[in-house]
């Protein structure tokens, strides 16, 4: 079978149009130009593949992807494929290439027809053009985003042979398969992170997966990749990269880390091959932790697109070469169809938070401006506080949920009742302003202000805090210097505790100006 015939030897006076690479024009095909379109189905597309693959040669075609292509005003260009039979018995070649012995002669020289089964639908009479037969990708939706593959029945019939062999039948038959897989958009995926974690557990959940791997095969089987496995045409990879943003004491950090340190690390970027296996139903969880990254919160991007060692036979959107020698399992790979599920480099995407499962959500520091001073209704009252932990925080005044909660937060103090006969809804002798917490390992903690008349009256006491370890080690990893403290919280023996009540704010101040390094 000639799988590129050129228009000279499709021999029509039909105008024929070869889809460009760009998929929105056409141009006529004339001369000895091949007329398959689009590219992935030329002879240098296809002779690639055979270097790559245990296959014999190009004696049939292999599988190829392709974006969705629309048809250019004014032509009729759309994914085609033409073929030219060849049969002794059509006088294309010597007898004696099929018989023993002494060869007999043509007397008359067959000729051919071909049905053509898309899917698996009935067969249909294929139409000639010129001298060759063609299949066309169908244009309906049920023929996006699946494998599609064409059976092609060729029918030698007609011939004459003398002296005629014994058991020659009047026709002969072969059967070929060409299959494609063609894509309408972009790679999809959903992403569910894991922010819970022991060492090694903090991971993101992916799934929805779309498209999902293909199999690379030839003639509609299998073949063997140049690592002794399936060889795959193309599969799904998820990259997540990003860096710290926040530290868990929730001090932001003014420059992106761009490296990472010893015994800490504050850059995740992971690529992840989606196996072959992977059906639509599965969710693939991609661990991000060794064991090694900080706790804090995270602005990361997430990546879902294809990759393939097989460029010449994948023509989808958005072609890229992977050329980081510093990720083995895709570089020297072509990426298609890349799509940002999250982008990490646009300030209102969410933060990712990290936590060790064995860390408690902890008090550090609680105070205000209005300690002992006396206070009027509509008097501003700054509260301040400060968490350590990963999770989020929401705010109540007598109970009241605030759409604002970060620290310090500012609110005008409510009426107060004198006595007992002016209590209402909103003057109280006592007012509260409260800070729930809750981590992202369901940990929960409260900051509680109580406010009168006389000032702010009440205060949660704050949790312990080890004076030895209120030092920044992670400081120097993250800004390129020498410091080597450390800024962490452990629980401490009653043995030289200090319980830090009403005057934390001291605490807070010292806690806020080492995190600065940061």
């Amino acid at each position: 079978m000639n799988w590129q015939p050129t228009y000279q030897q499709i021999g029509t006076t039909e105008t024929l149009w070869v889809i460009d690479s760009s998929g929105t024009t056409a141009t006529k095909c004339t001369g000895d130009a091949v007329c398959n379109s689009p590219g992935v189905w030329s002879l240098e597309s296809q002779q690639a593949a055979v270097d790559g693959t245990d296959s014999s040669g190009l004696g049939e075609v292999f599988k190829v992807a392709f974006k969705q292509y629309h048809r250019t005003a004014g032509s009729a260009a759309q994914p085609v494929l033409y073929f030219v039979p060849a049969s002794p018995l059509m006088g294309s070649d010597e007898l004696s290439s099929c018989f023993e012995g002494a060869a007999p002669q043509l007397a008359a020289a067959g000729d051919w027809s071909y049905t053509v089964a898309y899917g698996s639908g009935a067969a249909q009479q294929g139409s000639k053009v010129g001298k060759a037969g063609r299949i066309q990708v169908p244009q309906e939706p049920w023929a996006d985003n699946v494998e599609t593959c064409a059976t092609i029945t060729v029918t030698v019939s007609g011939y004459a042979v003398s002296p005629s062999p014994a058991g020659l039948p009047a026709s002969l038959t072969s059967s070929h398969t060409v299959c494609w897989y063609r894509h309408d958009g972009q790679a999809s995926a959903k992403f569910d992170f894991q922010s819970c974690a022991d060492p090694g557990g903090f991971a993101v959940n992916v799934s929805s997966i779309k498209p999902l791997a293909q199999l690379l095969t030839q003639n509609g089987k299998g073949l063997a990749g140049p690592d002794g496995g399936a060889a795959l045409l193309f599969q799904p990879v998820i990259q997540v990269f990003g860096s710290l943003r926040k530290t868990v004491n929730g001090t932001v950090l003014k420059s992106t880390p761009q490296f990472n340190g010893e015994g800490a690390t504050y850059v995740i970027n992971k690529y992840f091959l989606v196996p072959p296996e992977t059906t639509a139903a599965d969710v693939i969880t991609i661990p991000l932790d060794t064991g090694d990254l900080a706790e804090g919160c995270y602005r990361l991007s997430a990546k879902v697109s294809v990759v393939s060692r097989y460029p010449g036979l994948v023509d989808l959107q958005g072609e890229a070469l992977i050329s980081q020698e510093d990720m083995p399992e895709v570089a020297g790979f072509s990426e298609y169809m890349g799509f940002l599920v999250l982008n990490g480099s646009n300030d209102s995407t969410p933060l990712v938070g990290l936590q060790r499962s064995g860390r408690k959500v902890q008090l550090a520091a609680i105070s205000s401006n209005k300690v002992g001073k006396a206070i009027q209704a509509g008097d501003p009252i700054t509260f301040e506080w400060q968490f350590y932990g990963v999770g989020t925080q929401t705010c109540y005044h007598d109970g009241e949920l605030l759409t604002k909660c970060s620290s310090p937060l500012t609110l005008p103090a409510k009426a107060f009742a004198v006595n007992a006969s002016q209590t209402s809804l909103t003057a109280k002798a006592n007012h509260t302003f409260e800070v729930v917490f809750v981590d992202v390992c369901g940990n929960r903690n409260v900051a509680n202000f109580t406010y009168s008349a006389a000032g702010v009256v009440g205060l949660s006491a704050v949790d312990y805090v080890d004076a030895n370890e209120m030092v920044t080690e992670g400081a120097a990893l993250l800004t390129g210097g020498s410091s080597t403290q450390r800024l962490s919280i452990r629980e401490g023996s009653s043995a030289g505790r200090t319980r830090f009540g009403f005057w934390a704010a001291a605490a807070a101040a010292a806690v806020s100006m080492l995190a600065v390094l940061l």
